[in-house]
């Protein structure tokens, strides 16, 4: 992949960023909070992409614009494309 291609992707807002460090996880380019539980949160970024995390104790920790900031033990993240 081009260096081009890769800074398009990253810029890309459309399409879904998850960051899994632990038991901390990064959502971003969120455009909508769909569902949140102690268990399971689900986002949308853009029209299409949504993005569920499965686990348990999950705490927001920051809420900014376009970023969530998760924390708990991570059981699997699922994507899809609506």
């Amino acid at each position: 992949m081009k260096i081009l291609e890769a800074l398009q992707r990253d810029f890309d807002v459309d399409r879904p960023r998850v960051v899994l460090l632990d038991d901390l996880v990064i959502l971003e380019h969120v455009t909508s909070l769909l569902s949140v539980s102690e268990e399971q949160v689900v986002v949308g970024h853009g029209k299409h992409w949504v993005t569920s995390v499965y686990g348990k104790n999950f705490v927001v920790k920051e809420l900014d614009e376009g970023r969530i900031l998760l924390e708990g033990t991570i059981q699997r993240t699922e994507f899809w494309k609506s």
